[in-house]
């Protein structure tokens, strides 16, 4: 503050002023919760925030969602875009597994699955941990595992892998998320800015994959991927 009064206070074409406010730190910690709201996020699935009251539709399905620290409320477009190819393309019976599980929201989502989540982050695997347990999703059925994708998992390969992460992360796991999907199984992958589409796509197909579909939504996509 004082450099910033050093440098323009003699400004005459600057105005500003400085005010100060006292707040509790538990106000400051929970003041972003005013902004999340419940939102339909596909065509069944609501995400509503635990402080918050909905009532759902005969077809919709309610997520109970509290995301503390962790990446994944369901508002975003890369979350939502992996929603919607996940509704549409997940049958049940299939085992699914969460690259990078965040706040654990896919996993909650394919609850009716064998569902694993992996994170490399504690904080994002205690916070699934409690929202899978918020939304009454039997720990034996949904497990989440801290570790790189290959450790935790060892031998066991997937129906459909899903990973909503930044696309030069999809980029680095891809050569391991390619040797834990089942041939002919389905890999999802979000939160790809548009302009690195492309070069995730050629990488993909690089390893004899098909890419099916494209989801998008303003400057981020989704994919739809066949593992051959």
């Amino acid at each position: 503050l004082e450099r910033f009064q050093e440098q323009f206070s003699e400004r005459d074409d600057i105005i500003y002023t400085v005010d100060f406010y006292e707040y509790d730190e538990e106000d400051y910690q929970n003041s972003w919760k005013k902004y999340l709201f419940p939102e339909k996020v596909s065509e069944k699935f609501v995400v509503k925030p635990t402080w918050r009251e909905y009532k759902a539709d005969d077809n919709e399905l309610i997520i109970e969602l509290d995301p503390g620290r962790a990446f994944g409320t369901g508002s975003h477009p890369t979350t939502s875009l992996c929603l919607k190819l996940m509704e549409e393309n997940i049958k049940e019976g299939d085992s699914v597994i969460d690259v990078g599980t965040g706040s654990g929201i896919l996993m909650i989502a394919a609850d009716r699955l064998e569902i694993y989540g992996t994170d490399i982050d504690e904080l994002a695997v205690e916070s699934a941990k409690e929202n899978l347990e918020l939304n009454k999703i039997d720990e034996n059925k949904a497990k989440v595992f801290k570790g790189d994708l290959i450790s935790v998992v060892e031998d066991k390969k997937f129906d459909v892998v899903v990973a909503n992460i930044l696309t030069d992360v999809l980029l680095i796991l891809l050569n391991d998320i390619s040797k834990v999907v089942k041939k002919d199984g389905l890999i999802i992958f979000s939160g790809i800015i548009e302009d690195k589409c492309e070069i995730l796509k050629k990488e993909i197909e690089a390893l004899g994959f098909e890419i099916i579909e494209i989801k998008a939504d303003k400057e981020w996509r989704a994919m739809l991927i066949k593992a051959n």
